[in-house]
């Protein structure tokens, strides 16, 4: 589940996956929630929120 301290700008909460060749596939959230592929493997997803007074992303 994904938290803030203080509530990023209303839908500005984006999520997505790094796929080969430096391409990006958009991960659903669901109540801030990402869910995991079922498969097995390496995945590195990025989490991006805006606020009135900047942004932020982590991976």
């Amino acid at each position: 589940m994904i938290k803030f301290k203080t509530e990023p700008n209303k839908n500005s909460l984006e999520t997505y996956q790094w796929l080969q060749n430096r391409e990006k596939e958009n991960v659903p959230l669901y109540d801030n929630i990402i869910t995991a592929p079922k498969e097995g493997g390496v995945f590195i997803n990025n989490v991006i929120a805006r606020w009135d007074k900047g942004h932020s992303g982590f991976k």
